[in-house]
Order: structure tokens, then C-alpha cells, then sequence
């Protein structure tokens, strides 16, 4: 398993939101992101947390099957930045440049994606 997706509920504190992504970590995934419904979500990758609130939505529909559009907004995203990275580092000889890539930046941008993309599929 390369990436781990789990939901802790929003009412899990986040020292064990935390807890629960390091012990799965250890388990070999180099990514595990947890759900957190409104409260957002956390991810931890290369010995980092990345912690990103929710954006507040006033007329919610229904949430079914928003966790599954996180994971799936957060992988074909992540998997076409690290193709385009790979891409780019073959026209530069560099064969590493698609693997060390720092993560923060990637994550605020799939959290804004993931937000679009939630706001038009759950709201009113």
C-alpha cells in the first residue's frame, strides 16, 4: 500500500487523529490522509502533518460519498503532478526531480481542488 485514506470523524481529537496516522504510517505507506468531515482533513508524508481546516458550507445536500471524492481528487491529482514531474525531469536529466519534490505545495493545492470540487457536488 503506497497511500492510505481512512475517515476519523470530526469528533476525533487530533493528537489522535495524529496518532492513528503515525501508526499506519509505519506500516509502510508513504502517504496516509485522514478525513476529518467538517473539521477538514490531515495527511502525513515525509515525516510532516499537513493540517487543513474545511471551508465552511452554508446549504449542505448530502455528504455521501464525500470522503471517497477526497481520496480520489487527492490521488489523480498527486499521481498527475509526480507523471508531469517525472516528464520534466527527463527533459532536464535530472531523474530524481519527480520523487523530491517538496510536498506542502502540492497539498495546498489539491486541498483547494478537493474544496471546488466538494462545494459543487454536496451544496445546494
Amino acid at each position: 500500500v503506497t497511500y492510505a485514506f481512512f475517515s476519523c470523524g470530526e469528533e476525533t481529537p487530533q493528537e489522535k487523529v495524529w496518532e492513528r496516522l503515525l501508526t499506519t504510517a509505519a506500516l509502510g505507506p508513504k502517504i496516509v490522509c485522514a478525513s476529518r468531515g467538517a473539521k477538514g482533513c490531515i495527511a502525513y508524508a515525509s515525516g510532516e502533518f499537513y493540517v487543513q481546516q474545511a471551508v465552511p458550507v452554508e446549504h449542505m445536500a448530502d455528504t455521501m460519498g464525500a470522503g471517497d471524492a477526497l481520496l480520489t481528487a487527492f490521488l489523480v491529482g498527486y499521481l498527475s503532478r509526480k507523471k508531469k514531474g517525472k516528464q520534466q525531469a527527463k527533459s532536464n536529466g535530472n531523474a530524481q526531480y519527480g520523487n523530491n519534490r517538496p510536498l506542502c505545495g502540492f497539498f495546498k493545492i489539491f486541498i483547494h481542488k478537493v474544496t471546488s470540487i466538494l462545494n459543487k457536488c454536496i451544496c445546494l
